[in-house]
């Protein structure tokens, strides 16, 4: 192996190290960037349906039953309205809606959705100029599964809480978030759901932690690397060139 050679391989070395610890490093920065910006959304839907559920009482929801429409039952107009004001006063609020448990464990059902108080042109959501099955607004009594969101299960009756993850629906991403609603008693009759437009998150994380950033820091990385064993290198041959021009003055 020659002199240079041997100066070569600990740069080289070097240079590797670096390469690996910076891209490390932008995949943590990914990683944690999306995790923080998921945690404000949730923190932002946890205490928006917390204060949301403290404007409804339980024993104004006991009062309204499957047969309750708006027309017969003030209790149903009244929570309906607070319901479609509170959306329409919140920001990227897509849904807003109060549920309550059945006597089949996997069922939730209705009690009152903000959408029985919009008009038809509000609920033409796609714009066919009518309200398809998926637009109509649920009524009192209709029945939810709620497998696919665990958290209703019974979460969402003890504390405020969020779905993990964000879903995906027809209108595009969402989350989810709840907070129970209880009598004077304390006694838990129903939860407030609160669907969020996770639009404008999805687009944000994405376009400051998307994989392009993360191969453009790892393009930095080699190139700043590279770019250190480049000078080093030339610095390293300097030395040697004015070394063996030393020597041969001697000789």
């Amino acid at each position: 192996m020659t002199d240079r050679s041997r100066l070569l391989l600990p740069v080289i070395s070097f240079a590797l190290l670096s390469v690996v610890a910076l891209t490390v490093a932008g995949s943590l920065f990914y990683i944690r960037g999306k995790d923080i910006m998921e945690a404000q959304l949730k923190e932002k839907l946890k205490s928006t349906a917390t204060a949301a559920a403290m404007q409804f009482e339980g024993e104004t929801i006991e009062k309204i039953t499957a047969e309750s429409t708006m027309q017969n039952s003030p209790e149903l107009e009244e929570i309906v309205l607070k319901l479609h004001k509170l959306r329409s006063e919140v920001i990227n609020l897509r849904y807003a809606y109060i549920m309550r448990k059945t006597e089949d464990p996997a069922m939730h059902a209705f009690v009152a959705d903000a959408d029985l108080a919009a008009t038809t042109a509000e609920l033409d959501q796609n714009g066919n100029g009518m309200v398809d099955e998926e637009e109509e607004a649920a009524t009192p009594g209709e029945l939810y599964d709620w497998a696919e969101f665990p958290v209703l299960g019974n979460e969402a009756f003890i504390h405020p809480s969020v779905d993990e993850h964000i879903a995906e629906d027809q209108w595009g991403p969402v989350i989810s978030g709840y907070a129970p609603i209880r009598k004077t008693n304390g006694q838990v009759t129903a939860i407030l759901g609160i669907d969020m437009d996770a639009n404008e998150y999805t687009l944000l994380s994405g376009s400051i932690f998307s994989p392009v950033a993360l191969l453009l820091v790892l393009l930095a990385s080699i190139s700043i690397a590279g770019g250190t064993v480049l000078a080093f290198w030339r610095r390293k041959i300097e030395e040697l060139e004015n070394l063996e021009t030393e020597r041969m003055g001697l000789l």
